[in-house]
This record gives structure tokens, sequence and C-alpha cells, in this order.
């Protein structure tokens, strides 16, 4: 057949709808196919949605023309362009629903609750759904979800239990009687807290939630003569969508990346996800992309992606073309290596959400507090490292060995001296593929590190230099003397030491405060205020407190907080209390004895 045989219309159909033709359950329910990717919308594109609705109904005679919508009808009606406006319309007409049911028992309001409760009801079986409890299979929705855990929850949020019928006894008035529908509402909760729901189940969670508040504002202002099915009414009739229909899942998943990509930018996980379904097929893949999405909760896809990718790479991933350099060295163009692909990221994604969240997921304590003091020093760049480790299943004390090792590389030649926080970026990439390629051991791993770190004089030197007037620096600091206590003191196992999986309530104490009191001693004893700050944010000024900081103590005289360092099990603070005061000279002289004792700490040859 030639180019100019081609009948269009065979092959792709348009038709504009408005919403309320597009919503009506009656004409068809939509798929949301197991290829399309999660329900990301935010409160942010959910605001902007209701504003849109709500400004472009002002008569029914005017309309707004919303984005292109694409189907495709080689099974049922799939929507593979529009899901997150789909989904989010139902929701703004659940909620809607919801908001004007609550408002009816507004004392203010004229409306008549029955006829409220009946427009609800009517509203939600046109639009939602049609359940029958004696005969379930009979049950008619909307939309219909690849995941029948995402399905029953969704019906499960927006519906309205025991709305009707509901008999009212002659005691009973109408205001009590709503109060039985809003009794069995669903309480709101922080749906952020609850680690039974997924990502796409949160998101609809929040979104529900923010439309009843945005549908409440709405309706607030004219309470008292608010017409609630007029204005639905209106909505529906004036928002129009331009739907393209295409007979083939293919044709139809084309055809949303070619329009995706003249706009937003589609994650190019989904697109990698539909790629790996060319190849294998929805049913042979659906299993394990789906515990590959439960494994990752609500990590960042991209990220993700971008992390395997410098593993399999050996170096940064690229900003640009992310998915092109992954499947060059993962190729997923037939049934055998999409399979083998698939099995890898499966895997992966365990590894690199136990990397970012060792606390959720890790039983090894030590392994818990190393990546978290990481992400106090800020350094990110080790978790495809990490990733690669607990992907080849490295025992988690040669990872924590690894960690404390590259916190030594950052404290050494990045954080003390204000250096470039990714410049060992490419370092770690190429010692995550050697690890991944099983050509490496840990041994050799921590003695490349050693190599890469400044030699013993020029830390020293840093360290007597040093400027501690930020978190990461007072992070490393307090790091730095932990360890030196441990090693000191043997206080691994104190009472004293149980809290130092949390920095935050390790104090990094100043013992000469950053705000001495008016007319304190602190005043008079360092009357030179540019000397004073520099004293200040010196390294030998810097003591740990095992506790939560107390303002009282911070600015008090030295008089007053020796007697307090003296409780303290902590040698390097106790010992400041026979002193018999706190000046220049002694910062200085401690300064220097610090840093001896952690540049012989970090090098290795404490004794």
């Amino acid at each position: 057949m030639s180019v100019q045989s081609l009948n269009l219309q065979t092959l792709i159909g348009f038709e504009t709808q408005d919403l309320g033709n597009f919503m009506e359950l009656y004409r068809n329910t939509y798929i949301i196919p197991f290829t399309q990717r999660h329900y990301e919308w935010t409160e942010k594109e959910i605001a902007r949605l209701f504003n849109d609705f709500m400004e472009a109904a002002p008569t029914e005679e005017d309309f707004h023309a919303m984005n292109t919508m694409v189907f495709s009808t080689e099974n049922g009606k799939s929507i593979y362009d529009g899901q997150q406006r789909t989904i989010s319309t139902a929701l703004f007409i659940a909620a809607g629903i919801r908001a004007a049911i609550e408002r009816a028992i507004d004392e203010d309001s004229s409306l008549d609750i029955e006829e409220i409760i009946e427009w609800a009801y009517d509203t939600f079986t046109r639009y939602i759904a049609k359940t029958n409890k004696k005969h379930p299979k009979k049950n008619e929705y909307k939309l219909k979800f690849a995941s029948q855990d995402i399905q029953n929850y969704f019906y499960k949020l927006v519906s309205i239990p025991e709305l009707k019928p509901l008999t009212m006894s002659d005691n009973q008035t109408e205001y009590s009687r709503l109060n039985v529908v809003i009794d069995s509402l669903p309480e709101p909760k922080s749906a952020k807290k609850d680690a039974s729901l997924n990502r796409d189940m949160r998101n609809m969670y929040d979104n529900y939630y923010k439309l009843v508040e945005l549908w409440k504002q709405h309706i607030q202002p004219n309470v008292a003569d608010y017409d609630i099915e007029e204005d639905m009414d209106r909505i529906v009739a004036s928002i129009v969508f331009l739907i393209v229909s295409v007979k083939q899942d293919t044709q139809a998943a084309k055809m949303f990346e070619s329009l995706n990509n003249t706009g937003k930018s589609l994650a190019e996980i989904d697109v990698l996800k539909s790629l790996i379904e060319e190849q294998l097929g929805e049913e042979s893949m659906k299993d394990e992309w789906s515990d590959l999405d439960d494994a990752l909760d609500t990590e960042n896809r991209n990220k993700f992606l971008s992390s395997i990718t410098t593993i399999i790479l050996g170096k940064k991933s690229p900003s640009k073309g992310l998915l092109d350099s992954f499947i060059e060295h993962s190729p997923v163009n037939s049934f055998a290596s999409a399979k083998v692909t698939l099995q890898m990221l499966e895997k992966m994604a365990v590894s690199y959400h136990e990397a970012m969240h060792p606390e959720q997921v890790v039983s090894d304590l030590e392994l818990k507090i190393e990546s978290s003091w990481m992400k106090s020093l800020k350094i990110s760049q080790h978790i495809p490292l990490v990733t690669a480790m607990l992907y080849r299943k490295y025992d988690y004390s040669d990872i924590v060995s690894i960690i404390k090792s590259i916190q030594e590389l950052y404290i050494k030649n990045s954080i003390i001296v204000d250096g470039r926080a990714n410049q060992f970026t490419n370092t770690l990439a190429i010692l995550a593929k050697k690890v991944y390629d099983n050509k490496i051991n840990t041994e050799k791993i921590i003695t490349l590190l050693q190599n890469e770190m400044k030699d013993d004089n020029t830390f020293r030197k840093d360290l007597i230099k040093g400027k501690y007037n930020n978190s990461t620096k007072k992070a490393a600091i307090k790091i730095s003397l932990i360890r030196l206590a441990e090693k000191e003191n043997g206080l691994k196992n104190e009472s004293e030491f149980d809290v130092k999986k949390n920095l935050q309530i390790i104090n990094y104490e100043h013992i000469l405060p950053q705000q001495p009191k008016p007319n304190s001693n602190w005043e008079s004893d360092f009357a030179d205020e540019k000397e004073r700050d520099v004293l200040i944010h010196m390294l030998g000024n810097a003591t740990l407190l095992a506790e939560k900081p107390n303002k009282t103590l911070q600015n008090s005289d030295f008089e007053i907080k020796k007697n307090h360092y003296k409780k303290s099990k902590i040698s390097e603070t106790n010992i400041l209390s026979v002193l018999d005061k706190w000046d220049k000279d002694q910062i200085i002289k401690r300064t220097h004895e610090l840093a001896d004792k952690i540049v012989k700490l970090y090098s290795h040859d404490f004794a």
C-alpha cells in the first residue's frame, strides 16, 4: 500500500469531548496500563488543575481546551497519555462531592440536605463508580488500574459509604441524618507516615484531601446560597479534551513518547520500562517490575537509573542521554537481553534502597551509624559504590570499613578546606564498576582511597588553619572527636555514647561561646571582637557534650562551664575542668594538640 492510499481515519481517530462526556461511566472504563508511569502529580499540579477548571467555567457557552489525550483501543480503552489528568479529574469530582456534603451541615446553608445527598449519589455513580454489594462482579468503575491494590485503595479513598439508601427514623432530623454520612467518611491522616501505602496511594491521598480543601475554600464565600449542582454542571460542560485513539498499544506508546518529547520530558525509567515491555510483554515482566517498584518505594527513579548507569560505566552518568548510555551497556533489544537487564534492575533496586536508607532495612547498627554520618557530612557520591557492594553481597563490616575510609578522604581533602564536594565522584565511580565486575576486594578499595588522601603534614596545617563555622565542618569535627574518644576512653559501649548514632543530639560545644552574655568575663577577656570571632571557630575551642545543647550553659562564664565539663566521661571535655582559665593561649595550644591527635587518628597509627 502506498503512502498516498493510506486512510488516516482507519489508523487514528480524533474526537473532542467535554469533561462530562469524557468521564461518564456508561461510555467507557479507562484502563491504566501497567507500562504507564506512577501517579506522580503533587499538590502543585492539583492546585493548577483546580484553578483551570474553576476559571474555565464562567458560562456554559464558554469552553477551555485541555491537552490531548491518547488512547489505545487494542484491549479496551487504555490511556497512554493523560492518565495523570484523568485520575486527578476523578479525584476532583469525588472531592467536590465530599466537600458539598460536609458544607451542607453548615447552619448558614439554605440548601436542602436531602437534595445534596441525592445529587452526591447521582454524581458519584455517573462519573466514579457503581457498586453492587450483593453481586460485586457487577461493580462498574470509571478507572481500572493495573495494580489491584491501587484499584482497591483508590475506590476506598473516594467512595462515600452508606450514601444511599439511607433511611430516616421519625425522630431523626435531616442534620443528624447527614451526620451519619459524615461520620462514615475516613478522617484525613498523614499519608506519608503510613508505611503500607505506596507512592501512588500517597499521592492520591494527598491530592484528594487537597482538592477537598480547595473545594471548601471555593464554596465558603457563598455557602448560604451556593449551588454545587449548577457549578459542577457548568464545569463539566466547559472543559474540552481532544481525544486521539489508535488501534494498537505500541502505536499509542510511541505517540505518547513523541508528544512528551515536545513538552515535559518523560522520565527515562518509564521509557526503559516500555522498551522492556516491548520485548517481554506485560505478563512476563509485571511481577519483577512490581518488585522493583516496591523496593524503590519513594526513591527518585531517575536518580536510581543514574546511579546504576554510573556503576555500569565506571564514571559519572551523563546528565543528557542517560537512557542511551544505560542501554548501550545493558541492552534491551531482544527477549534474552531484556530479561537479563530486568533481573539486574530488580536486584539493584533492593541494593540501592538499602544504600539510600539503611536505617529502614539494614540490621547492622554500625552501617546505619556510618551512613547517617555520611548524610551529616553531605556526602552522596558514595551511593553507587555502596549499591554495588550490596548487590555483590559484601559483608556489612567491609562496607562499614570502606564508608569510614570515604569519610576520612572527604574530611582530609575537601570538608576542612572548603574543597569541591564532587571531586572524588569519578574515583568512586571507577571503584563501583570494579566491584560490579568482581575485579577488586575490600582491602584494595581502602588502599586506593588512602592513596588519594592528603599527607599528614598538610592535613595538620589545614586543621590548625580551619574555621569551623558551618554544619558540615562541625559534623566532621564531631565525628573525629567521637572516634578519638572511643580510642582514648574505650567508650564504645558506655551509655554516654549510645547517642552517637544521632549526631544531632551530640552537642558541638564552643567553650568560648558564640554569643557571650553582655558584661560577662568573656567580653572582658576577649575584648577584640574580630580576634574573638576567629578564636570562637578554631578547632581548639570545640569539645563534645553528649546531650542536647543547653542555652544557659552555652553562654555561661568558664567557671560555670567547667563544673559541667567535670561530669563528662569524655576525656577531652573532662580535662577542661582542671583549667583555671580559658584564654587565647589555651585555645591555640589545644588547637595544635587536637590537630596532632586527629592526624594520628586518621593516619591509622594511633597508640
